[in-house]
């Protein structure tokens, strides 16, 4: 494949309008050199695909090209070891605290699938490569294909996630997680699905999206229970529930037990609850992003009664 037909099929991996030829032919390119994956990535954030329909031939090879050159002679400066992966989107680490994202591949139903992770103590973006953002919060993981099909952009979630979904009408977003399916076209929501939460919640701030068979309108939320497979829609103040995006914590009458699970992912520390009477306990609040895990901690104690100190690499919370 000839250098014009190498750049439009990147362009058409990045649209989500590849042919298998062209999906080949990139991953092939992408597995000859570890650089060629950051290339990659520049050209996705750099929206590539939208410059490669509109650019003459000339100006395609010289963006191409500038950003080659940039990254050899990144990579040649530093020398960091560029991770190979064949992507079809782009990954930006935005971590609140310690902690990285891994990329894995894997083989389902013959279509390559990517695997981003947020681990405890960390949260990141991906940039998917049809132009929606995803933000992953701490202990949570996305898996989503090299391309999107013709006819949909299915992705799965474990955890939580922020969507802003890029608009196409002839192809809509599907998030799967938990059983449930979230159908959308182009909008601006929340879903959370931990693998310990009795409860899928869906969380819309913009546009319009359908859960199963319930349309939720800006400002609602629909709350799927696994056990029953039930669901409850309620109306709730959405951008309340996303601000984990900026390391901020929001309680509304939330179990304690729940709390500090969310605490425990956020900042990365094991914590145990060794009294199970404090578990049921309810506490609301705000906290920002500059606030400490004890200082959130002292905050939750001058309402209820209970001790904790740190053991090792555990904080213990027990009733005093």
């Amino acid at each position: 494949m000839n250098d014009p037909e190498l750049l439009a099929a990147i362009a058409a991996c990045l649209n989500g309008s590849a042919f298998e030829s062209e999906t080949k032919a990139v991953e092939s390119w992408l597995n000859k050199d570890p650089r060629h994956q950051a290339i990659y990535t520049e050209l996705a954030k750099r929206d590539y695909q939208t410059q490669i329909a509109q650019e003459s031939a000339e100006a395609k090879e010289r963006i191409f090209y500038q950003v080659e050159h940039r990254i050899h002679r990144q990579t040649q400066r530093r020398r960091l070891r560029i991770w190979q992966c064949v992507a079809a989107a782009s990954i930006v680490a935005l971590l609140a605290f310690a902690g990285g994202e891994w990329l894995s591949r894997s083989t389902t139903n013959k279509h390559r699938l990517l695997e981003a992770q947020s681990p405890k103590g960390a949260r990141s973006q991906i940039v998917l490569g049809d132009g929606t953002r995803v933000s992953l919060n701490a202990g949570s993981t996305l898996h989503y294909p090299v391309c999107f099909d013709k006819k949909t952009r299915t992705v799965s979630l474990t955890g939580e996630a922020y969507f802003e979904v890029a608009k196409d009408a002839n192809h809509p977003f599907v998030v799967e997680a938990g059983g449930i399916s979230v159908n959308v076209l182009g909008t601006h929501f929340n879903v959370r699905c931990f693998e310990n939460d009795n409860s899928v919640v869906t969380t819309l701030l913009e546009g319009s999206v359908k859960v199963n068979d319930v349309v939720l309108k800006p400002n609602q939320q629909l709350i799927y229970d696994k056990a029953t497979h039930t669901a409850s829609l309620r109306e709730v103040d959405a951008e309340q529930y996303v601000i984990w995006k900026d390391g901020q914590y929001y309680f509304d009458s939330e179990r304690f037990a729940n709390i500090i699970n969310e605490l425990e992912r956020g900042f990365g520390i094991k914590i145990t609850i060794q009294a199970e009477e404090l578990k049921d306990q309810t506490y609301s609040g705000i906290f920002t992003a500059e606030q400490t895990l004890y200082q959130i901690l002292e905050a939750f104690k001058k309402h209820r009664s209970f001790n904790y100190h740190r053991h090792e690499n555990e904080i213990r919370i027990s009733s005093q």
